[in-house]
């Protein structure tokens, strides 16, 4: 069964310039440091609590639905180059969508997504243990850095030279 992972975390910002740099290339605002890939795909590392993963992370062209920007985003766990075994395929894949909400003279992030905990009933328990806690965490952070990234003075994007 799916879990779904809800988040708004208000970033400020100047909406037009928040707004172009969203729009604009993901290596600009995902956690840095953002690798690309090709195809639309960036290496990105993620923090879960004390342990920072690797994982590819796809987003998608930018749609508006009213005042709304959204873009998809897709992330898989990637192999770690420490790993002894394939610690990557017992981590979930999240798939859903990140926005921008423009309101009041700022900005704030949407993340909507779900994951499939791994390893059947035993995951799902431990995943209503502590597991969703700790994705909850993860995506946590991972807005408040592609928060600040947005908002942050100097930032370059392709859209900005």
């Amino acid at each position: 069964m799916a879990r779904l992972l809800e988040l708004d975390q208000h970033i400020g910002g100047d909406p037009p310039t928040v707004a172009r740099r969203f729009a604009g290339d993901p290596q600009g605002w995902l956690p840095a440091p953002a690798r690309w890939r090709g195809e639309s795909a960036w290496t990105v590392a993620l923090e879960a609590g004390p342990v920072t993963r690797t994982v590819v992370c796809r987003v998608g062209p930018t749609w508006s639905v009213g005042g709304e920007r959204w873009r998809s985003l897709v992330w898989t766990p990637a192999p770690g180059r420490q790993d002894v075994l394939p610690v990557h395929r017992a981590l979930p894949a999240l798939t859903g969508e990140l926005g921008l909400v423009e309101h009041e003279g700022d900005c704030s992030l949407l993340l909507r997504a779900t994951y499939r905990p791994p390893a059947g009933a035993l995951g799902r328990g431990l995943d209503a243990l502590a597991l969703h806690q700790l994705a909850r965490h993860t995506a946590v952070r991972f807005l408040a850095a592609v928060g600040e990234a947005l908002t942050a003075t100097g930032a370059r994007t392709p859209l900005d030279a």
